[in-house]
């Protein structure tokens, strides 16, 4: 995690794992660039680019990008050491994890006649993930809160319409919804610095997912837990059979 130095653009401490330094140079001293000197070249001619390292390797207070600085609170705080110089594996925590998950099934059976038999079948399937929230800031691993809902029924009317003839009707219907919601859902997009109107140009309101370069944690895992996915599925069947004794024994 960063430690609340490098959050506020001191990284007079950044080292790798030699101990060495690492320096942070500033994009807008490029030579050749912004009106700054020319680059050198090499023996080939070809442009060097070079620049300049920030003072004490600290980027100023005023060059930090608003975004940024709200963005780096999402990131928990270091609770351990971590490793020596780099401070990589420097966060430890347990996150909630589970869910329920129940179905109901019923069915009828009813025979009309020694020629008819009729039945009715319903099931119901409910599925919820909780969120999996490492940092407790709403970025979640993978995804936030997801559920899950199955309605299907079928009815069946089997008639012996002779001895080597059966009739089978069967009419069922299927209805799958499924439901995936950011625990960042109707984000204030302004907080980032970001214009109002984007609140309502979105199509849902949510948390950023940033990506920080060389960097793997939660957020590289929170893009599909920053959507709201709904998707619905209905089908209806109707069948009609003839079959022949032997093939229902």
């Amino acid at each position: 995690m960063p430690t609340d130095a490098f959050r506020i653009g001191d990284f007079s401490d950044l080292r790798n794992t030699s101990g060495a330094l690492i320096m942070v140079y500033d994009p807008l001293s490029t030579c050749g660039r912004l009106g700054n000197a020319a680059c050198g070249v090499n023996a080939n001619g070809t442009e060097v680019l070079t620049r300049q390292p920030f003072l004490n390797n600290a980027i100023p207070a005023a060059r930090l990008d608003r975004a940024s600085r709200v963005l780096s609170g999402l990131w928990a705080k270091p609770n351990a050491p971590g490793q020596p110089f780099t401070g990589v594996n420097n966060f430890t925590g347990n996150a909630s994890v589970g869910g329920n998950n129940d179905q109901y099934n019923g069915r009828v059976d009813h025979s009309m006649s020694d020629k008819q038999r009729l039945f009715a079948r319903v099931t119901y399937w409910t599925n919820l993930s909780l969120p999996i929230d490492p940092y407790n800031t709403k970025v979640c691993q993978d995804r936030c809160t997801e559920t899950f809902q199955v309605h299907q029924g079928v009815i069946g009317d089997t008639y012996t319409i002779s001895p080597t003839t059966v009739a089978d009707f069967r009419i069922a219907f299927v209805r799958f919804a499924y439901d995936r919601v950011p625990s960042s859902l109707g984000e204030d997009l302004t907080k980032y610095g970001w214009p109002a109107f984007l609140n309502n140009q979105v199509s849902f309101r949510v948390l950023p997912t940033t990506v920080v370069q060389g960097f793997s944690d939660i957020f590289t895992s929170q893009g599909p837990g920053t959507l709201l996915c709904s998707a619905t599925t209905a089908t209806r069947s109707f069948r009609v059979s003839p079959r022949s004794p032997a093939a229902i024994r």
